[in-house]
């Protein structure tokens, strides 16, 4: 997950902690190897995730307002390979 959005282990840690300790996430034992545990987003989280998508959206529109939607996507793209 961490790699999938850029966030390395230290950080993703208590990252992941506090959005279970908020309902957000659940942890599940995984059924095909009980020594892994499996991360769930809750109906709450879900929720959380819909009301906030719209947000970040416009915050992220915002900081990118000065570039056209060509250089936006090409910004996107590069930032993309980084992570």
């Amino acid at each position: 997950m961490g790699a999938r959005v850029a966030i390395d282990k230290a950080t993703l840690t208590p990252l992941v902690a506090r959005m279970v300790d908020r309902g957000w996430l659940l942890y599940l034992a995984d059924p095909d190897d009980r020594r892994r545990r499996l991360l769930v987003a809750t109906n709450e989280g879900r929720s959380t995730e819909q009301h906030a998508t719209p947000l970040v959206r416009e915050v992220d529109d915002s900081a990118l307002q000065a570039l056209e939607p060509a250089q936006r996507d090409q910004l996107r793209g590069l930032l993309a390979r980084l992570a």
